[in-house]
């Protein structure tokens, strides 16, 4: 920042017709000597204009096809404002994966809403062209980039989503005049909230707070922008800072990470409906896929869903920075490391409460009976509901019956309609493909509680609780281990011989390898102490022992080995062996 603006006729915006390019950007050329910008260019490509709910369809497959595309080496965007002599650099690179990832998921939003009309889609594409270009400019005018500017907006994600609706229904928006998604058309707004900013921009003709200070600090040296000590994060902080992030919304991240899974999931059936549109109506008939040969992967479902529960649970580690936390500070270093851990511990409560507690936060959507409770819904956020392939199926079977999905037009501007010969099989794949994913998502699970450390507690208070939020997270993660390790499938049973006598054991719930996970979990070595799990372990071990003792009769052999098994029966009690060995019993003291 702090650089002067170039000439009105040394600016130029060029609308550049490529349609799954899924980017802008702006080339910026200084002046070595003084850093006087020279010359901006902002190039916006056609893929943000979308005249009606057809093309709104056509940019959801170009999104699509461009995440299916991602490279796994490239895993952000990077910054470069300036080079010397003279150099054009670009100033704004987007990852194109984490654009389309979001663009493809607020089109999808806008897809599932029946009254969506042609028009609705054309002014919800300007409007998303008019923040787009605003973002642009200011790079060409010299601002970076503020992915932390979505810490600082003043409507919540409920309020987005009745805003949303309100706007594509053409209802009256002025209760919204005085709302704002994000302090900055510099952040990387989501979709929603990118359409909201250009809503705002021909309604309101004020800029974004942030926006008015930085230039003029930049071009007038006003102070404001410091004083008021406004949220500024830009590239390198992005990995710096826990909440300053590209893509994101709200002002608070634990909750966020919380309404994002809960979106997900609510949206998993028009996701599912989406794919078989994808193969039943391409542009060109020649790429129809057959339905039957769709494929529907609960594993990336899973991963999902699990990472959003990765990132929430990063927050109870000491290590994770929070810059709206930070900003009360005037300084970061060691003499102020206890207060700081004080600040973010205090945080991290405020938002676990918000949201209802331990059990509703992290622990309402698994698709287990934990006896969770569940205090009042959180409010200004979407609740995520226990995981159900019943209800994930009635809810498809709706939808596929509603007028938004009954007819649809393809990508060739013609219209269709599923069959019922095909909409019976979307429901089945379906169907088997929410039941796998109930599973899958156990084990995701189990990984991501394996990875999570938790000492933010221990490094803000000094020693641990009986009954905070850390307590309550790790009292529930044994029940859920133990749930997940001693639960059986009553149907199925494994058929074999010991010692030439036939032997039925019962088949556990889960695979080996989300039980095997799930032991794990409690290891000694990711908890807020290193003995928080040694009761349960040893209790799990001694249930797991009297289970396969009872299975397999063994008080009745004084000298059992485990020869005497015939393969299956083998198999089966080498992996309960294991298992056992995850959970060592707790050793008397000397």
């Amino acid at each position: 920042d702090g650089v002067t603006a170039p000439d009105v006729d040394d600016n130029i915006v060029q609308w550049v017709p490529w349609d799954n390019a899924g980017f802008a950007y702006a080339d910026v050329l200084m002046d070595p000597i003084n850093g006087h910008t020279e010359h901006g260019q902002a190039y916006i490509t056609s893929v943000f204009a979308f005249l009606g709910r057809a093309d709104a369809r056509t940019l959801l497959r170009s999104m699509e096809d461009l995440d299916d595309k991602k490279d796994p080496k490239k895993t952000s965007a990077y910054y470069r404002h300036s080079l010397p002599f003279l150099n054009a650099a670009p100033g704004c690179d987007i990852d194109p994966q984490l654009f389309a990832q979001q663009m493809a998921s607020g089109v999808e939003d806008a897809l599932s809403i029946d009254e969506l009309t042609d028009a609705a889609s054309l002014r919800m594409s300007q409007d998303y062209v008019r923040e787009v270009v605003a973002h642009e400019v200011g790079h060409v005018l010299g601002l970076r980039h503020n992915f932390a500017g979505s810490l600082e907006g003043t409507i919540n994600r409920a309020d987005l989503d009745d805003w949303f609706r309100a706007y594509i229904l053409g209802k009256p928006l002025d209760a919204y005049t005085n709302k704002i998604p994000s302090s900055s058309v510099m952040d990387y707004n989501v979709f929603k909230a990118g359409v909201f900013i250009g809503w705002r921009m021909r309604t309101v003709k004020e800029a974004l707070p942030y926006d008015i200070a930085a230039i003029r600090w930049g071009y007038f040296d006003s102070p404001e922008v410091r004083e008021k000590k406004m949220l500024f994060g830009t590239d390198q902080d992005a990995g710096k800072y826990g909440d300053v992030r590209r893509f994101d919304y709200g002002t608070d991240p634990v909750v966020n990470a919380y309404a994002e899974n809960a979106h997900y999931m609510e949206m998993l059936p028009n996701t599912i409906i989406e794919t078989f549109i994808r193969a039943r109506a391409p542009r060109n008939p020649h790429d129809r896929i057959p339905l039957e040969q769709v494929n529907l992967s609960y594993t990336a479902f899973a991963n999902q869903i699990a990472d959003h529960l990765a990132e929430l649970l990063s927050w109870f580690r000491a290590e994770t920075r929070s810059l709206s936390v930070e900003k009360q500070f005037d300084f970061i270093g060691d003499l102020n490391r206890k207060e700081r851990y004080q600040a973010h511990w205090k945080a991290l409560t405020n938002q676990i409460e918000q949201l209802g507690g331990i059990d509703r936060a992290v622990f309402s959507f698994m698709p287990l009976d934990l006896k969770l409770e569940l205090k009042d819904k959180p409010v200004g956020v979407p609740v995520a509901e226990r995981l159900s392939a019943s209800n994930l199926t009635a809810r498809l079977e709706k939808l596929l019956a509603s007028t938004n999905y009954s007819t649809f037009v393809g990508l060739d501007d013609k219209k269709y309609s599923f069959t019922k010969d095909e909409q019976e099989l979307i429901i089945k794949r379906s169907k088997k493909c929410f039941r796998e994913l109930e599973k899958e998502v156990i084990r995701q699970v189990c990984l991501r509680f394996t990875n999570a450390p938790r000492n933010l507690d221990v490094e803000a208070n000094g020693s641990v609780s009986d009954n905070d939020i850390v307590a309550n997270l790790e009292k529930r993660m044994v029940d859920f281990a133990k749930q997940v390790v001693l639960a059986k499938d009553d149907s199925k049973r494994i058929k074999g011989t010991m010692d030439k006598a036939f032997v039925e054991v019962p088949e556990f719930k889960y695979d080996f390898a989300t039980r095997l996970a799930a032991a794990h979990m409690l290891s000694a070595n990711n908890g807020s102490f290193k003995g928080w799990a040694d009761s349960a372990r040893g209790d799990l071990n001694e249930d797991l022992k009297k289970e396969v003792d009872a299975a397999l009769n063994l008080e009745h052999f004084k000298d059992f080995k485990p020869s005497m098994l015939s393969r299956p029966l083998l198999e089966w009690y080498q992996q309960q062996q294991e298992i056992i060995s995850q959970l060592p019993a707790p050793q008397p003291p000397h």
